[in-house]
């Protein structure tokens, strides 16, 4: 519910972040980073995974997972780098994560019973309130100036702007699709009841 859209939001503004961060003679970087920030997302996706194959005694299939995966990388890589170079290479590494992902999931649903389309529900919120995100910071991104690679109170302050546009439709298609789902158990109800538990003590003081 975190990581997902802030990985898209960097990815979206790949250029103005990398220039803030390491300055203009990194804009070259900006390409790669807008396709590995995604795969950042995967990665949180696999850690439960890992946390139950060590708690369930089933490192074993984790660690054959971890095999098939690259057993799986190798070629791809290879014809990545063959087509694509660089971006070929990190497509490759995308696709193995997604594998790793997918096979992680297999494994959650033999350890607990849980179908995989009841894993892919728990995050089904956050992944269409990302999708609806993107789209409206797209057409919205063209209307910010583009600056190139030079660092700017302008640039900062108008894709500064178009972050928080992201992140308000964000948390709003989020919040939404929650209500619309009868509010079940998830990161919204959480949120409500740490600024409840927070506003308590100053009601009573």
């Amino acid at each position: 519910a975190i990581t997902l859209p802030l990985c898209a939001g960097i990815s979206l503004l790949a250029a103005p972040v990398v220039a803030v961060l390491f300055g203009p003679n990194f804009s070259a970087a900006a390409g790669p980073v807008a396709l590995i920030a995604p795969t950042v997302a995967v990665f949180v996706l696999l850690s439960p995974a890992v946390s139950l194959a060590i708690a369930f005694g089933r490192t074993r299939e984790m660690f054959h997972i971890r095999l098939a995966t690259l057993v799986a990388y190798l070629p791809m890589l290879g014809i990545g780098l063959h087509f694509g170079g660089l971006t070929g290479a990190l497509w490759a590494g995308i696709s193995s994560s997604v594998l790793q992902w997918l096979l992680c999931l297999r494994l959650v649903s033999s350890i607990l019973d849980l179908p995989m389309r009841e894993q892919l529900k728990v995050a089904a919120r956050s992944a269409f309130a990302t999708a609806v995100m993107v789209a409206a910071m797209l057409p919205a991104r063209a209307l910010v100036e583009d600056h190139g690679a030079a660092v700017s109170f302008a640039m900062i302050l108008q894709n500064g702007a178009l972050a928080a546009f992201g992140g308000i439709v964000y948390v709003l298609v989020h919040v939404g699709s929650w209500q619309a789902n009868g509010r079940p158990p998830g990161i919204e109800r959480l949120m409500i009841d740490l600024l409840t538990r927070r506003r308590s003590p100053a009601t009573a003081n």
